[in-house]
């Protein structure tokens, strides 16, 4: 019995593929990795909502638990942390188009809002200017030396 050979063979690599397909395939995978970093940025943003509920739950306990006014040695850092990445999150959050912040329900305004909250817990609590910084303002808005009363 004489077999012939039935694979069939390509004999030209080329796919035939068009610069235009290629700017397309291109395109599509921007839109993915696009669509990728806003899914991170979402989640991000959820669980970093989630810790910043979670801790204020947990100082409100706090401060009613304590006669004394003493604060916990994590308080400060754990603040500061989700003060930091609340910062981050809003930078990245103002790269997304209006259109799908507004599809999941997002407004980097309110989001800048417990951001700036928790700025101003830190500064009631831990104050935010240093002796030096404040000399200096106090410089530049009475002009002369600042604590010092002019009696002329």
């Amino acid at each position: 019995m004489n077999q012939t050979d039935e694979t069939p063979r390509q004999q030209n690599l080329s796919l035939d593929i068009t610069p235009s397909d290629w700017a397309a395939v291109k395109e599509l995978l921007r839109e993915v990795e696009a669509e990728s970093l806003r899914d991170n940025t979402f989640t991000q943003v959820g669980f970093w909502l989630s810790a910043v509920r979670l801790f204020s739950s947990a100082e409100e306990r706090m401060l009613s638990s304590q006669a004394t006014g003493s604060t916990p040695s994590y308080h400060r850092p754990l603040l500061e942390a989700l003060m930091g990445l609340g910062g981050m999150l809003s930078l990245q959050l103002k790269r997304i188009e209006e259109t799908h912040l507004k599809a999941v329900g997002l407004d980097p305004a309110n989001f800048d809002a417990v951001v700036e909250e928790l700025r101003l817990k830190h500064l009631a609590r831990y104050g935010g200017m240093s002796p030096a910084h404040s000399a200096q303002i106090l410089t530049e808005v009475f002009g002369g030396e600042a604590g010092i009363a002019r009696t002329d």
